[in-house]
């Protein structure tokens, strides 16, 4: 056992020396190449990652990896229009392993979540910037009707139901977010704010599976009035109720 690490260790030496000394442009391709081939039978890329990383090697090469698989996995839904979406149609797009795909992900649905969050996370934060809340409203509209024709594909594979899913607990983070930074509830308690927000999350969700392109002419106008309905004082509640 113990010959066996050292050549691990000898040998995954020797790759990431070579790795560290080629272009950055080169690293994915050299990196997974490089293991998959005359070694893969000896050492897989989670344990060859390993001892890289236990010498100091480029942290970032997990995090660009991720997103080469959501991009495989984007071109198989919204360009190819797969219905049944695997792993091994992942792995076989980006021209991996499946061991390759499990040291990132625990399966589909991880996959999925992490690619919805990360999306989010950048139109959430350019929403949520904005002074003005209506207009912070727009950006969030914008975006979902963007994204509407790539959402309609991925709910037609076999995922669709954790997609809407995940979708859904999206739009009521960026909601609860927005309401605490713009304090629209200020009258309300905490348990009555999430009832609130959660009913205001999907009616818009609901809204937007309804879209038209009249309603894109017209987008302003329902921004307008959508934040009305979110921003209105409710009489009936208050903290002391």
């Amino acid at each position: 056992m113990k010959g066996s690490e050292t050549a691990l260790d000898d040998t995954s030496h020797f790759y990431f020396q070579f790795y560290k000394a080629i272009p950055d442009r080169f690293h994915h391709a050299f990196f997974h190449r490089a293991i998959e081939n005359n070694h893969r039978k000896r050492y897989n890329q989670k344990q060859v990652l390993r001892v890289y990383l236990q010498k100091g090697g480029g942290a970032a090469v997990p995090t660009d990896m991720k997103k080469i698989i959501a991009e495989a996995t984007q071109t198989l839904l919204f360009e190819r229009h797969v219905k049944k979406l695997t792993v091994k149609d992942i792995v076989e797009q980006c021209n991996i392993t499946r061991q390759a795909f499990y040291y990132h992900f625990d399966g589909i649905p991880e996959l999925l979540r992490w690619m919805i969050e990360e999306y989010f996370e950048q139109v959430m934060g350019k929403a949520l910037d904005q002074e003005d809340g209506e207009v912070g409203l727009r950006s969030f509209f914008v975006m979902a009707i963007n994204i509407a024709p790539y959402v309609e594909h991925g709910m037609k594979s076999n995922y669709g139901e954790e997609l809407k899913r995940l979708l859904r607990q999206c739009f009521l983070h960026y909601f609860t977010l927005a309401s605490e930074r713009k304090n629209f509830y200020p009258d309300c308690t905490r348990s009555q704010m999430k009832v609130i927000l959660r009913y205001h999350s999907q009616a818009i969700m609901g809204l937007l599976e309804e879209w038209t392109d009249e309603d894109t002419e017209q987008l302003d106008q329902i921004v307008h009035t959508v934040y009305h309905i979110m921003t209105a004082e409710i009489p009936p509640w208050s903290s002391r109720t």
